[in-house]
């Protein structure tokens, strides 16, 4: 049996644990830093760009997209999420374009039409 006592056990058990835990507290300070820096690159709603982004994603795509997601989420890149709105953005807008679907200023009675109504309207004016 060793001849070291218990309170010098526990003090190098925490001497170890520190040499262990530095490096890694460092580390995820820096990537702590690095994803509150991109975030900010974002604007004010980064967080919930970077989550906008993540979910569209993971819908598309499925099961097979929740990884990444859970990247775009946790280590967000804010070039990656400009990009990835500006994919989501045109494929949300295929084929439509602003004058492709007449608007209530563009229908008499709209205000007291149901949504069906409304539906039907705009449908006639598009033919």
């Amino acid at each position: 049996m060793s001849s070291l006592t218990s309170t010098a056990c526990h003090k190098r058990l925490a001497e170890a644990v520190d040499l262990v835990a530095s490096p890694s507290t460092r580390d995820l300070h820096h990537v702590g830093a690095a994803r509150f820096a991109e975030l900010q690159k974002l604007g004010p709603n980064g967080q919930a760009r970077a989550d906008n982004v993540a979910s569209w994603f993971e819908a598309t795509l499925g099961d097979d997209a929740a990884i990444l997601g859970q990247v775009l989420r946790r280590a967000p890149v804010a070039s990656i999420i400009t990009k990835l709105e500006g994919i989501l953005n045109r494929m949300n807008s295929m084929g439509t374009s602003s004058s492709a679907r007449p608007s209530a200023g563009d229908i008499e009675g709209w205000e007291n039409m149901t949504y069906e109504q409304r539906q039907f309207a705009q449908d006639q004016m598009r033919r």
